[in-house]
């Protein structure tokens, strides 16, 4: 088929979130379904995700849906339990158990129920699957739909996500988190080199693929976000803020963060405030050594307003590390780990400032405190810099030869 002839399919997505502008898996899958809804004749989202797509989240994402594509959404209830219940119930399946939500028999049955209405053999769709853990249906979609292409778009490198956490546990939880990197690693590369099509969410997640596992994905699919949604202000230059849900991984850099790098800022600059927006944020309040904890926020844009330096102190990980590309729309200082800008353009000292460690990023935010017509300089350099790299027509041109390239496939 010809790249035109996309405009006569349909696409069938699924995803473990919904679009979003305000969280690094819904931008991602935004993204993505931005370009797919340009491409495709219709696009059949099928959502495994604890909760419905909302009027809010309906009507945001209104705001970004090209007028030549129509989305349908499909909401398929999951329950995700605690990670220690998740490796319990798995730990003799073959399969992952950050795949365990998705495989429940119930979950199953009404994925391929919406399935079984949504394709026409006459018509045959693409199945398109959003990063790994969705992967393991892969196995299923290629028995039960053996001449349908499966494409897999993966948001960062599974098997190195867990490796910094295994690495830091007691000797019990470090036997655990090696069984399941091994899975991740046998699932992840079977996908690699099974699916019909494998892109990377970025040129490092490439490269570590080729290294990892001596076999090159079919291209680079990114991210795009809306610089006008957010506004380049600088804020106080005494408040350090960071925005980003603090789940297993992130939750222990930040913690990690607070212990080491932001008492050496408070040292320095008793005055100084650390805030913190995104779901669990508010259980690392600490208000004598002043960390505010605010939990999840409505008006993103007015948290970001009121500082001038975002942190990003993640450890571990891997893909475009989408809370640092709202850093530097909004113009802010961003101040990370090696980690935390892994992935996202930009030259260090130039658009961002990365530290090698915790206690080192407190010693940059001192300088930065210190030195505030410098601060506003590199978010400035950063907000002109990620306007146009992260560009809704920059991913249409990065991504077009990946449209081409489907034409390939039967």
């Amino acid at each position: 088929m010809s790249t035109s002839q996309l405009s006569t399919r349909k696409a069938i997505v699924l995803s473990p979130a919904w679009p979003a502008e305000t969280n690094g898996s819904g931008i991602a899958i935004r993204s993505a379904l931005q370009m797919f809804a340009e491409q495709f004749r219709e696009v059949c989202f099928i959502g495994l995700v604890e909760t419905p797509f909302d009027k809010k989240q309906r009507e945001e994402w209104q705001k970004h849906c090209p007028t030549n594509g129509m989305v349908r959404f499909h909401h398929v209830k999951i329950t995700r339990y605690a990670p220690l219940v998740r490796f319990l119930l798995s730990y003799r399946n073959a399969l992952p158990a950050v795949t365990h939500q998705f495989h429940a028999e119930d979950v199953k049955q009404k994925v391929f129920t919406i399935l079984k209405d949504e394709i026409n053999p006459a018509h045959p769709p693409v199945f398109i699957i959003e990063d790994i853990p969705i992967g393991s249906y892969w196995f299923d979609l290629k028995q039960r739909f053996r001449d349908i292409p499966v494409i897999v778009r993966s948001e960062n490198v599974a098997g190195r996500v867990f490796e910094t956490i295994a690495r830091k546990s007691n000797p019990l939880e470090r036997l655990l988190w090696e069984h399941e990197i091994r899975r991740l690693l046998r699932l992840e590369e079977m996908l690699l080199r099974s699916a019909d099509r494998f892109w990377a969410i970025s040129d490092a997640d490439f490269n570590t693929y080729e290294q990892l596992y001596q076999k090159s994905p079919a291209g680079v699919f990114g991210v795009c976000l809306d610089a006008d949604q957010y506004q380049a202000s600088f804020g106080d230059i005494s408040v350090v803020i960071h925005l980003g849900g603090a789940d297993l991984r992130k939750g222990r850099g930040l913690a990690g963060f607070i212990e080491r790098g932001w008492t050496t800022v408070r040292k320095h600059r008793p005055d100084a405030t650390l805030l913190l927006a995104g779901k669990n944020s508010q259980k690392y309040a600490a208000a004598p050594q002043g960390v505010w904890g605010l939990g999840f926020i409505d008006d993103v844009q007015g948290f970001l307003g009121r500082g001038s330096i975002f942190i990003n102190p993640q450890e571990s990980g891997s893909g475009i590390k989408l809370k640092s590309l709202v850093a530097l729309l909004a113009g802010k200082t961003l101040i990370s780990t090696e980690i935390g800008i892994e992935g996202v353009a930009g030259t260090n000292g130039v658009h961002f400032l990365s530290a090698s460690s915790h206690q080192e990023m407190g010693e940059v935010i001192v300088t930065m405190m210190s030195d505030p017509g410098a601060a506003a300089k590199i978010g400035r350099n950063a907000r002109e810099m990620a306007a146009e790299a992260y560009s809704q027509n920059r991913l249409r041109q990065d991504t077009a030869q990946l449209f081409a390239d489907i034409k390939q496939l039967a």
